[in-house]
């Protein structure tokens, strides 16, 4: 489309990105004097033939217009410049933000300076205090959506596609068709409620506390989340991944991400009272050099008697064998601790496979037969488990497997299923599953899906 003319003015240069609701171009407009840059969206969801979704796909849009309406008068936020219509697809045209994203700025295995953070941090939080204010949570904070303008090296927030405004109303599916409560963000830094399609303020600080966290760590916020979260409470376990940093900021950035909504931190201005400012580095001052202290000299030492020597020796002996019985007392766990770990990799897989089918119904409006379809960048063999879809009603279950690759390690399912809730309208629940012995036979042999097979439990 390069170079086609849209609404006889803004003139396309070039495709900036596109997603399942739409496409973004960089244009001229041509009736402004130097025609200078902006970026247009067009509303183009994946699904046009569903009546239902593209419904919900133009009011997501209007939504979209009225809250930049609001918030675009934000200097780190783009202007609303324009909305128009044209054979049938609606567009809105910005202010064009020139710079680089904060994604090209965090390379993997490429940790940020502290004080690096806790800039990027307070720069963010301050556009977040002004949109809240507004009664609007973004929904979809990650690195792509934080631009580092050219001109003046500020952080600009980008796409508002994903926002909520505050006292909307959350809706179900009806007869199978998704017109509810929609799960929306991107995976790795959506917050736990929001694959259920609930979302507060404190949800925009969960996922800029996972930046912060991927900045520190130089892990990226899916592989954090999938290897580092612990399966019973659901918190991410990154300190570990860091014991470097400050423990005032270490603890900010775990009470942001808190599994629980009400654990978190329920305001930017919270956050803000208590962010430390820029660390000082002073030089250290040199230290003085120790003055040189004589060597004493030797103490005779009286000459051992053979029966205190044999003792000694004795003893010496004993401590040993004493010590060797503590070692390899402590193998049992030692073992037990890393089969753990392998363990919690398949737990926290299967998981994140069952939030992305869930999320995936509801763009979709069925379920995925295959795993990479999900987005979430999981190896299907790693080197303790395989990982399968291993049955699939798109219109109703998928049931994805981890099997152990060894036979110290159990094996896992997970299900997830839609369930009437009255009024023909359906939600999606999930589950996961167990092997309560080491077993290389997943569980997935399902008589009903609230209940796990024979011999497994439920997570």
């Amino acid at each position: 489309m390069s170079g086609a003319l849209l609404n006889g003015r803004y003139r396309i240069i070039r495709e900036l990105g596109s997603g399942g609701q739409g496409r973004t171009f960089l244009c001229q407009d041509m009736r402004l004097l130097g025609n200078p840059y902006c970026a247009v969206k067009q509303l183009r969801p994946a699904n046009t033939n569903d009546p239902t979704l593209l419904n919900k796909a133009k009011r997501l849009f209007s939504q979209e217009i009225e809250a930049l309406g609001k918030v675009g008068h934000h200097p780190q936020i783009p202007r609303l410049l324009d909305t128009f219509e044209e054979n049938n697809e609606l567009y809105l045209v910005q202010e064009y933000v020139e710079g680089v994203s904060l994604s090209q700025e965090l390379p993997p295995g490429k940790p940020w300076q502290e004080n690096q953070v806790i800039e990027m941090l307070r720069e963010v939080l301050q556009i977040l205090q002004f949109i809240h204010q507004q009664d609007v949570i973004h929904r979809d904070i990650k690195p792509d959506n934080i631009i580092r303008r050219k001109i003046d090296n500020k952080l600009v927030l980008i796409d508002f596609g994903c926002l909520k405004q505050v006292g909307d109303t959350q809706l179900t599916t009806q007869g199978g068709k998704v017109v509810s409560t929609m799960a929306v963000g991107t995976q790795g830094y959506m917050a736990p409620e929001q694959h259920q399609g609930r979302a507060f303020p404190c949800s925009d600080l969960y996922a800029l506390g996972m930046i912060g966290i991927q900045a520190l760590t130089g892990k990226s916020a899916m592989e954090l989340q999938m290897k580092y979260t612990e399966p019973l409470s659901g918190e991410v376990q990154w300190q570990p991944l860091a014991p470097h940093v400050n423990p005032h900021l270490a603890g900010i950035l775990s009470q942001m991400v808190a599994y629980r909504a009400s654990d978190r931190f329920q305001s930017t201005t919270e956050v803000l009272q208590v962010l430390p400012p820029v660390y000082s580095q002073p030089t250290p001052s040199p230290q003085p050099t120790p003055s040189p202290q004589p060597t004493p000299l030797p103490q005779p030492t009286p000459s051992p008697q053979s029966k205190q020597g044999s003792k000694a020796r004795g003893i010496i002996v004993l401590v040993g064998f004493i010590g060797l019985i503590f070692v390899l007392s402590l193998i049992p766990s030692f073992l037990n601790q890393a089969i753990t770990a392998k363990q919690s990799e398949a737990k926290a897989y299967i998981g994140s496979i069952n939030k992305g089918q869930q999320v995936y119904y509801v763009e979709y409006t069925r379920f995925s037969d295959n795993i990479d379809d999900l987005g979430l960048g999981i190896k299907l063999e790693t080197e303790n488990y395989s990982y399968n879809i291993s049955k699939i009603d798109s219109s109703s279950h998928v049931i994805s497997t981890a099997t152990a690759r060894d036979k110290r390690l159990k094996s896992y399912s997970g299900i997830v299923y839609l369930v009437n809730v009255g009024n023909g309208s359906q939600t999606s629940q999930s589950m996961i599953c167990e092997t309560n012995e080491p077993s290389s036979r997943v569980p997935d042999d399902f008589e009903s899906f609230d209940k796990c097979p024979s011999g497994s439990s439920g997570l």
